[in-house]
């Protein structure tokens, strides 16, 4: 090659660089000020270090729900799992950067009951009052459109109303069941 022509595509792929490098993005990402500083994990590990305690994860009320609940799906055959994600009890069709699937992995349901091969039938939310739950929407509509009973027993509800809406919603006849359910003097 010429010099001529080797001084000129040095003199291109320079002002390219410059051009590059003092031009203004066209796109700014903006990142919270923790995300910027040198030493985010530093100040997390930290935090860790002094100490955390561990607490209940129910209300003294709602663990009595929780342990009549586990009795009646032991009486039924069935099994209970806790705080289950909706990502992993439902399948969204989507890629999971999907605003669905992102809502979904944010959401929890207190309580699954499935048989023992571990298909969902129904889900129970344990609420600590009765206070509104604007944010249960998603929860709502996502085991609506599953097709999936989701149940919200109360803890000052009475165990023979609950065990009657569990019942009913597992298909299980009442007059069949045994009346005797070892569940009722968790909560009487």
């Amino acid at each position: 090659m010429e010099p001529m022509s080797l001084s000129l595509m040095a003199l291109s792929a320079s002002s390219m660089a410059i051009r590059r490098a003092t031009a203004t993005p066209e796109i700014t990402l903006e990142f919270p000020a923790h995300r910027i500083d040198a030493q985010p994990r530093a100040s997390v590990l930290s935090a860790l270090a002094a100490g955390l305690r561990k607490r209940k994860l129910f209300a003294p009320r709602q663990s009595d729900m929780l342990h009549a609940l586990a009795r009646f799906a032991a009486s039924q055959g069935l099994r209970i799992d806790m705080q289950v994600s909706l990502a992993g009890l439902f399948e969204t069709g989507d890629d999971d950067l999907s605003p669905v699937a992102s809502a979904l992995r944010q959401r929890r349901i207190d309580v699954v009951i499935s048989d023992m091969e571990g298909m969902p039938l129904c889900g129970v939310e344990l609420p600590a009052g009765r206070g509104p739950a604007h944010r249960d929407a998603v929860r709502r509509r996502a085991f609506a459109a599953a097709e999936l009973p989701l149940l919200t027993l109360y803890d000052d509800s009475g165990w023979q109303a609950c065990h009657a809406e569990l019942m009913d919603v597992l298909g299980v006849d009442l007059d069949a069941a045994d009346d005797d359910c070892p569940a009722e003097a968790a909560l009487n």
